[in-house]
């Protein structure tokens, strides 16, 4: 009996050592794997940001145009292509625990009035009547999560509404007070989500039989559910097959801020023109900085585009002034566009905006930005959003 026994202990523990080689083995591999869609991503980036500007541009030279149907189907393709690319970038990020939590007190409105504006566009498009009910409740809690969240159920509702039905699709985005919690509820009349699928739409790539023809991944809500949990909140779904759902994130409501101005109040009004204006345009991707200079250029500024360092090093004697800077922050020869644009101050005794465009919204890079006073887009870079940014600096 001692003799199996110590036999019977030996294999545990030649077993037990397997079992962690094997699981060491498998966080490695997924690791890898985390790492690879973080940097395919990041990469995809380049090319597709390019690409959205110059179609932007397309857009606005064929309005008019028997061309003017196909820009637009270009648009919305790339569309489709930017959401992938954003769901594989969060759920990387999401997969190493990079994601970090930036709480701030701030009214709800302000996230979901621009959010409102940009999904009355898509869903007047698709012919959805699309509704949103103001709110005057307060929130404490990181903006950009709040808003991907209910982005993507105001997505879902939109992309998934049937194309053809006797009534006309209907959306509505409200918030109201359950229990002494604040509901963001998004709602629908769409085909609904039966019971026995309502647990596993948010599995990794889950999506139902009745969706397989709509272009995606299936992580919008796996992302979302991920989210909640970091924020330490709860979604909550309602679904009736032939009736519609509603997705409801649940929040602790907050007291109002007096000095916190909403978004209403600092809305712009710069109207300023940027014709004359002299840029100074940095990015290593070729082909995302002639689409850059190119949409510059169309608001009548005066660029200058370089690569990186070398090319600076070139042209450095032969300027003085600059009015404003826009630099992508990854560089070549790991030389990043704070540190070289903070150099190119110093060289010219002079203190001018500057914009640092990157796909890595990362805590570390933004802190790296707001150290020097620089403001931060992150890609791909919107045609409107970075000319209202730069309108902002000036």
């Amino acid at each position: 009996m001692q003799q199996a026994n110590e036999v019977l202990e030996s294999k545990v523990k030649e077993r037990t050592h397997e079992l962690e080689q094997a699981k060491a083995q498998a966080i490695a591999a997924n690791k890898s794997k985390t790492r690879f869609l973080a940097a395919t991503s990041h990469d995809l980036m380049q090319p597709f940001n390019a690409l959205s500007l110059f179609t932007d541009m397309l857009k606005q030279q064929v309005q008019g145009s028997e061309s003017e149907a196909l820009a637009g189907q270009i648009q919305k393709s790339l569309t489709s292509v930017e959401s992938l690319l954003s769901d594989l970038v969060e759920i990387s990020k999401l997969d190493t625990n990079a994601q970090k939590v930036e709480l701030e007190t701030f009214a709800l409105d302000d996230v979901l009035q621009p959010l409102s504006d940009e999904i009355t566009a898509l869903a007047t498009k698709d012919n959805i009547a699309f509704n949103y009910v103001k709110t005057k409740a307060w929130v404490h809690t990181d903006k950009r999560l709040l808003r991907r969240v209910i982005q993507n159920f105001v997505s879902n509702a939109i992309y998934y509404s049937p194309l053809t039905r006797s009534n006309q699709a209907r959306v509505t985005l409200g918030v109201r007070r359950v229990s002494g919690q604040l509901q963001i509820q998004v709602w629908d009349n769409g085909s609904g989500i039966p019971k026995d699928k309502q647990a596993l739409i948010f599995n990794e790539f889950e999506r139902l039989e009745s969706n397989r023809d709509k272009p995606g991944l299936g992580l919008g809500l796996t992302i979302s559910d991920r989210i909640a949990k970091l924020l330490n909140c709860q979604i909550i779904m309602r679904s009736e097959p032939s009736k519609g759902s509603m997705f409801a994130f649940n929040i602790t409501p907050a007291k109002a801020v007096a000095n916190v101005v909403s978004s209403e109040q600092t809305s712009i009004k710069n109207s300023k023109d940027l014709s004359g204006l002299s840029v100074l345009l940095i990015d290593n991707d070729n082909l995302l900085l002639t689409a850059l200079t190119r949409q510059l250029e169309s608001w009548q500024c005066q660029v200058t585009a370089l690569s990186g360092t070398k090319d600076w090093l070139k042209i450095s004697k032969l300027t003085n002034h600059y009015d404003f800077v826009i630099a992508d922050y990854y560089l070549d020869n790991d030389d990043n566009g704070v540190d070289l644009v903070k150099s190119i101050q110093a060289e010219l005794n002079q203190t001018m905006p500057c914009i640092i465009c990157s796909a890595d919204p990362s805590e570390s890079l933004r802190q790296h930005c707001s150290s020097a006073n620089f403001s931060f887009i992150k890609k791909p870079v919107k045609a409107l959003a970075l000319k209202r940014l730069i309108k902002q600096l000036l």
